[in-house]
Order: structure tokens, then sequence, then C-alpha cells
């Protein structure tokens, strides 16, 4: 019925090559209708890193969100949410104040509440991780954009109606709105390991 299996990695590209993997396998076996559940993954096996909490760690989870929904994974468990265990990247503890990551899970809940995934352009291969999604019925679209670089990169959008909102979550932000990012003509300024939510009208 179902095949699981875990990966901590800090190489979102690494989550496709498993998951392509176990695909590949699974249906070399004949089991085509067999799940694959990726029923634990985090940024490291290192659990006391700060990119477990840090922009990067947001980054990273964006980015593997987006990668996965592009993907062969059926189900995808993030290890782990317990505020008192150190591989929990969402809450700082004892303080229970949310992290970076909590804010990217926040941003890719915003895309599947609208509920219909929208075709993107495939850029993971440059670093560059992204997902839309819409809602006909109430005219709303979303972008979540994942640069998980080193480098700063300007990057020219396509979309059609205007911006409502950018939330950024970098080194200096944590989900704050500044809509300077986007220019007039839909050109995203990233700054390095950063991760953008585009509201649109």
């Amino acid at each position: 019925d179902f095949f699981s299996w875990h990966l901590y990695s800090d190489q979102p590209l690494e989550i496709v090559a498993h998951a392509d993997y176990v695909r590949k396998k699974l249906d070399a076996a004949g089991l085509t209708q067999t799940e694959s559940i990726f029923d634990e993954w985090n940024y490291s096996l290192n659990s006391r890193q700060p990119q477990l909490r840090n922009n990067v760690g947001a980054a990273m989870c964006a980015a593997a969100f987006c990668a996965m929904q592009r993907g062969s994974i059926d189900k995808a468990m993030y290890y782990d949410a317990t505020p008192n265990r150190t591989y929990c990247g969402l809450f700082e503890f004892p303080s229970l104040t949310y992290t970076k990551p909590f804010f990217a899970f926040k941003a890719y809940n915003d895309l599947y509440k609208l509920g219909e995934c929208v075709e993107t352009p495939n850029l993971q291969n440059e670093n560059l991780f992204m997902c839309a999604a819409t809602n006909t019925q109430k005219d709303q679209k979303a972008l979540l954009i994942a640069n998980y670089s080193t480098k700063s990169r300007n990057v020219k959008l396509e979309f059609e109606g205007e911006a409502e909102s950018v939330l950024v979550i970098d080194r200096d932000y944590i989900f704050t709105e500044i809509n300077t990012v986007l220019s007039e003509n839909k050109v995203l300024s990233m700054t390095p390991f950063s991760t953008y939510l585009i509201r649109i009208k």
C-alpha cells in the first residue's frame, strides 16, 4: 500500500533524486499504485545546526515544498514540530516563538488553501525553486519562490494581474511585507537564502 523513506539533507535536489529513485524502483517491481511517503525530512541530521531555524532553513523548506510539489512524492512529513526536541525547526524552546522555517510552512499553506496548482518554470538546477496556485472562483493567486543559493539575484517574473503583497523571509526579515523588492516591471530582487510569497490580485 505504501513505501516510506527518510532523508536529512541540506540539498533540495537530493530530495528529487531520492524520490525519483524510489518511484522507479517501485514501478519496476510492479507497485505502480504504491504511495511514496517521505515520512522524515529536515535540513540536517545534525539537529544543533543554526540553519535548522534561520533563513537558510526557511529557504530549504520552501525549496523542498516546491521540489516535492513538482515530483513524485505522495506525502511528506517534516521531522519535527515538537517544540522541546532539538530537531524541531519551527519553534524556539522554551519561548515557543516561531522560527523563520515556520513561516515557510505558512507561505506554502497560502498556496495549499487556494487549491489549484499552477505550472511554473523548472529552474531547480539554478537553485531557484518556485510553485504557484490559484483559486479561480475567488480570483486569487499566489507564488512561492526560494533563492537557495549564496548569491543575490534579480528574477524577471511573468504573471497576470498585480502583486497585492510580497512577504519576505531572509537574513533580516521574518515574513515581513516589503513590496519594494518587486519592481513595477515585475523584477524580484532576491537576497541569498531567501523566500518570497507573492499574493496576486
